[in-house]
């Protein structure tokens, strides 16, 4: 790949058919604390079957609550793409006046 700093750079070579959404409620530790964890599994092919490179979902979440999230593309071969960064959600209530906080995490 002509780096000289160690790195891999990955690529896909087929379509996501879906993606993988796994939640925790308690702050992770390490990747592996996702391990069971898998929440949803979304299509990117509803009954069109038009090929997507994305997908939407729609998730309850109890206010005041930090969830802690991960996502992973699975290509329409079956293969599965190395997890997303961490990311913290929590739907902020104060008295009637609710705004998302988001946070991702520093791993790349």
């Amino acid at each position: 790949q002509n780096r000289n700093d160690g790195m891999i750079t990955f690529k896909t070579d087929d379509f996501a058919s879906s993606f993988e959404v796994f939640r925790l409620t308690s702050p992770p530790v390490t990747l592996q604390d996702f391990a069971g964890k898998l929440h949803a599994t979304v299509s990117t092919s509803p009954a069109s079957m038009i090929q997507a490179d994305s997908s939407t979902i729609e998730i309850t979440q109890t206010p005041n609550t930090k969830y802690y999230y991960i996502f992973r593309a699975i290509d329409i071969h079956g293969g599965v793409s190395n997890p997303s960064p961490i990311y913290e959600i929590e739907l902020y209530n104060d008295g009637g006046a609710g705004y998302p906080l988001y946070f991702r995490s520093r791993r790349s």
